[in-house]
């Protein structure tokens, strides 16, 4: 047995999980200000074997972000 969503459903909650982590960033930089912030961009092509109409090469573009906050800044 499975569950599927709708896809309002499932952007509804995207927002609203982005909505709580933009909030406890924000409490968690009030508290610590020493912060890291990176970043990674990934290009990737991806050739068909056989081109159709259905079947064609794909171009994903990418990007992943991290914020790390120093342990030491809560001294």
């Amino acid at each position: 047995m499975g569950m599927t969503m709708s896809t309002s459903s499932k952007l509804r909650l995207l927002d609203e999980a982005g909505e709580m982590l933009e909030d406890n960033i924000a409490r968690s930089l009030r508290k610590n200000p020493l912060v890291k912030i990176t970043g990674d961009n990934l290009d990737i092509y991806v050739r068909t074997g056989h081109h159709s109409l259905d079947r064609h090469s794909k171009d994903l573009h990418m990007f992943a972000a991290n914020i790390i906050f120093s342990r030491v800044g809560n001294v």
